[in-house]
């Protein structure tokens, strides 16, 4: 079976449709300040508060490239549909 990106996405949004948004608000962009050992400014803090998986874009991924590895488990839970529906134009 073949499928093509659009239905990809499709399935990701339907699968993580109903995620909880992390505790916190620790999103990327507090990961990321995590994994600088600093605390996030607060336009980070900011951005984590209104910033929703479903409108990440490559450029906060490209912007936030350790996040992952730095949020609690219920927020990798709730940005790894980001991350997954943007890999391959993450890494160009």
């Amino acid at each position: 079976m073949t499928i093509d990106k659009e239905q990809l996405i499709a399935q990701i949004r339907s699968a993580f449709s109903d995620t909880s948004f992390p505790k916190n608000y620790f999103g990327i962009y507090s990961a990321e300040a995590d994994d600088d050992y600093r605390s996030p400014t607060v336009a980070e803090a900011q951005k984590d508060i209104r910033l929703r998986w479903q409108d990440v874009t490559i450029q906060d991924m490209k912007s936030c490239p350790s996040a992952l590895a730095h949020l609690n488990p219920d927020g990798f839970h709730y940005y790894l549909a980001a991350y997954t529906k943007f890999n391959n134009e993450v890494r160009k």
